[in-house]
């Protein structure tokens, strides 16, 4: 593993006031990206990416016909219409592409029946470029990684999308090791960043590793693929494990593979984790609290929304596809729909956009 992590790229905010028929809105999200992203680049007369004289230098081949593409979805189950994409390395250039083809999801709809709505909103690296009210010049400027240096005494990480990695060639079910976990993840960094596939170079060192709330759990989602002709599985775990006395270097890989991601199959939104940390201190009745759960204004839904699919849409008054998050926001805090800062998916203890 390289002694200094480094990563460029840049972080997309999609949010429309709709919501999906399926919990998993994955496969409908990237069908829609690349549906324009391949309208707005390709040359090729007959769109046919077979044997294609322009693949060599083609964005949307890149990312949809290529292995390990640079890019990877994140979202919070529930069928909510918001995600997060990133884009890594030299394609952090190709952002002004990226953006015209989210911009025409609003217009060409996601899934089936077609979901639209002109009320949507982009941020990009937590800066506002688009809502229906305005839009800002786009700044080329890649955000960059930067490992941390302190590990917190107790961490928690949640596998908010399922995570999806094997072990000795076979699908992790249960009992997910550490050294699994951050192996999915130094692979994925690798391919990133065009290294040959390396082991770890150092053993990981813990004082505890647990599972806590209702532990891990495999969960299944089916994709229909229409060029192979056949339902593809995207099943993986999800839950929450409890860390206690990590090595710097695990936990700076951990941080990582928030904006990276963590297995296999990160393009259709799976391996989203998200590392929190743990404050061991007495409350006023003798319990203990924890510093970094997510406190944005909607939690990432877990199992509850896994067989009905529906989100808590509803607590923003069922006004799908007619507002902006920032006017219903400001409706439901008593304002005139002034928005406070990227509507982040996710945000850690200290209500920080990540």
């Amino acid at each position: 593993m390289e002694k200094q992590l480094s990563l460029r790229y840049h972080k997309i905010h999609y949010f429309a006031p709709l919501q999906y028929h399926h919990s998993f809105i994955g496969s409908a999200i990237r069908g829609a990206f690349g549906w324009n992203l391949k309208n707005i680049v390709c040359i090729n007369p007959s769109k046919n990416c077979e044997r294609c004289f322009a693949a060599d230098d083609c964005l949307y081949y890149d990312f949809f016909e290529r292995k390990n593409p640079k890019y990877r979805l994140q979202f919070p189950l529930g069928g909510r219409v918001e995600f997060d994409l990133f884009i890594f390395e030299e394609y952090t250039t190709k952002l002004p592409y990226i953006v015209a083809a989210l911009l025409g999801i609003g217009e060409e709809g996601i899934g089936r029946p077609r979901l639209r709505s002109d009320q949507f909103e982009i941020w990009i690296n937590g800066k506002l470029f688009h809502s229906p009210n305005r839009e800002e010049r786009l700044d080329p400027t890649p955000a960059i990684f930067t490992p941390p240096t302190e590990v917190p005494e107790v961490i928690r990480v949640k596998f908010v999308t399922p995570l999806r990695v094997k072990e000795n060639n076979r699908l992790v079910r249960e009992g997910l090791k550490l050294e699994t976990l951050l192996r999915g993840i130094s692979h994925r960094y690798y391919r990133l960043k065009g290294f040959p596939i390396q082991k770890l170079g150092w053993t990981p060192t813990y004082t505890s590793y647990r599972e806590v709330g209702d532990g891990l759990k495999f969960v299944d989602f089916g994709r229909w693929s229409n060029r192979q002709r056949t339902k593809m599985k995207l099943g993986g775990l999800i839950g929450e494990v409890e860390i206690g006395g990590l090595d710097l270097n695990s936990y700076q890989l951990l941080k990582l593979g928030e904006i990276i991601g963590a297995g296999k199959q990160v393009t259709f939104g799976l391996g989203a984790i998200r590392v929190t940390e743990v404050e061991r201190e007495k409350d006023e009745q003798g319990g203990k609290t924890e510093k970094g759960e997510e406190n944005g204004d909607h939690q990432p839904l877990l199992e509850e929304n896994l067989e009905k699919g529906r989100g808590d849409f509803e607590e923003l008054g069922g006004e799908i596809g007619r507002k902006s998050r920032g006017e219903m926001e400001g409706e439901k805090s008593g304002g005139k729909g002034e928005n406070k800062g990227e509507p982040e998916i996710w945000r850690d203890g200290e209500g920080k956009r990540g």
